[in-house]
C-alpha cells in the first residue's frame, strides 16, 4: 500500500471549477483544505434561483461532518427540521405529489392522490442516525458561496471570478478559454455548470436534448449485435463523466428528475468523493484519482437515477409499481455512506487511507 507520511505530502493541485452553483461550491468548500482552486462562475450576480429544497439523510450525513468541518453553517443556511414543519403540500403539474407533516412522509399519486408510499420520518431519522432537513435552495447556496472562499476556512482560500463566461475547455493541457479572451490553466477541471455544460460539450461532444414523451417500444437485442451497428454502438458506451483531467460534478454529470429529492444531494455526495480520491493527491495522480472519482459514482448515480424514473408518472400509472414499500428503496438511498465507500475503493487501488474522525469526516494516509 501506498505508505504516504507528512513530509512526502505533494504541492496543492491547481483545479478550475466551471460554475458557481451549489455542485461547484460544495466542491470547492470540501477540496479547499488540500488544494488551490478557482471557480468560474458566468453570471455576474451569482445568485441561485428556486424554491424550497430538501436535503435527506445521505447529504445531510455530510453536511453534519466533512462540511461543518470546513465551515458550512446550516443555521446561516436557515435549515429547517422535516419532523418539525406543518402539513404542507406541493403539486407539479403532471408529477406525483409530495405530502409531508410533522409525522410521516407520503408519495401521493398525481390523478387521484392515493398513497403509493408512506413512512413516518421520525422512524426513518433514528433508523438512520441523521436529521432531515429542508431549506432555500437561496439560502443553501448563499451559504456554500459564503463558506467556500472564506478567509476563516481551512488551506488555501478559492477564488471566484463572476461574468466568466466559458467557452471551452480542453481536458488533455487542462486549459479553460473563456469567451472574453482569457485563459487558465490547471491541473484538474472540473465541470459543474450544469445540464448545458459549456465546458462538458467541449470535452465530450454538443449532447443533443429532446422530449422523451410518454410512450416506448421494448424490445431485447444482444450487446454484441447493437455494437456492429454505427447507429446503435453509441448505446452500449457508458456515459462520460471524465476525461484526462477534466471531470463532471452536480446537475452537469447527472441531472435528476423531481420524483426523489435528490439533484442537491448527489452533488454533495460527488464533493464528498472527490475531496477524498484527491486526497494527497500529485498532479501526476489526477488521471488515476479520477477513474476511482468514476468507479465509485457511476453505479451509484445509475441506481439513483433509475430509481427516481421509477417515481414518475408513466411508472406510478402502472400496475406493476415497484415500490411497494418505502423499504425497498431507502437503505439505498439514505443508508448509503459515500465517505465509507470511497474510503474502501481508495484501499482496493491500495492507497492505504482511512478516516481519522468519524464525526468530522477527516481522513488521512497510513
Amino acid at each position: 500500500m501506498d505508505q504516504r507520511i507528512e513530509n512526502e505530502k505533494p504541492a496543492p493541485l491547481k483545479i478550475i471549477i466551471c460554475g458557481g452553483g451549489i455542485a461547484g461550491f460544495a466542491a470547492a468548500l470540501l477540496l479547499r483544505e488540500e488544494h488551490d482552486v478557482l471557480v468560474l462562475e458566468s453570471s455576474s450576480s451569482n445568485e441561485e434561483l428556486g424554491a424550497a429544497i430538501t436535503l435527506s439523510i445521505n447529504a445531510t450525513r455530510l453536511l453534519r461532518r466533512s462540511f461543518t468541518r470546513v465551515g458550512f453553517d446550516k443555521d446561516l443556511a436557515h435549515y429547517v427540521e422535516a419532523e418539525k414543519v406543518g402539513s404542507k403540500f406541493t403539486l407539479l403539474a403532471n408529477y406525483t405529489v409530495q405530502a409531508t407533516n410533522a409525522s410521516k412522509f407520503q408519495e401521493l399519486h398525481w390523478k387521484d392522490l392515493s398513497v403509493l408510499l408512506e413512512w413516518p420520518i421520525s422512524a426513518i431519522t433514528q433508523k438512520y442516525g441523521e436529521p432531515w432537513w429542508y431549506f432555500s435552495r437561496k439560502d443553501v447556496h448563499a451559504e456554500l458561496k459564503r463558506a467556500a472562499p472564506s478567509e476563516d476556512g481551512l488551506g488555501t482560500t478559492p477564488r471566484l471570478e463572476t461574468s466568466a463566461h466559458v467557452e471551452r475547455a480542453d481536458s488533455k493541457t487542462g486549459s479553460v478559454f473563456l469567451k472574453s479572451g482569457e485563459s487558465y490553466k490547471a491541473d484538474l477541471i472540473i465541470g459543474a455548470d450544469g445540464i448545458r455544460s459549456s465546458s462538458g460539450n467541449s470535452v465530450f461532444g454538443k449532447l443533443e436534448t429532446s422530449p422523451e414523451g410518454l410512450s416506448a417500444y421494448r424490445c431485447m437485442i444482444r450487446t454484441e449485435e447493437l455494437r456492429k451497428n454505427p447507429q446503435t454502438q453509441v448505446l452500449t458506451e457508458s456515459a462520460k463523466v471524465l476525461m484526462d483531467c477534466y471531470a463532471l460534478v452536480g446537475d452537469a454529470a447527472h441531472a435528476m428528475g423531481p420524483h426523489q429529492g435528490q439533484g442537491a444531494c448527489q452533488a454533495i455526495e460527488d464533493a464528498e468523493a472527490l475531496r477524498i480520491v484527491l486526497s494527497g493527491a500529485s498532479s501526476e495522480d489526477v488521471e488515476s484519482r479520477l477513474k476511482i472519482y468514476d468507479e465509485l459514482r457511476l453505479q451509484r448515480i445509475t441506481r439513483v437515477m433509475e430509481n427516481t424514473k421509477k417515481m414518475a408518472p408513466q411508472a406510478t400509472d402502472s400496475k406493476e409499481f415497484e415500490f411497494k414499500s418505502a423499504q425497498t428503496y431507502s437503505d439505498y438511498h439514505w443508508g448509503y455512506k459515500v465517505a465509507e465507500e470511497a474510503v474502501g475503493l481508495m484501499r482496493a487501488h491500495g492507497l492505504a487511507l482511512k478516516i481519522l474522525n468519524d464525526e468530522t469526516g477527516e481522513v488521512g494516509f497510513e
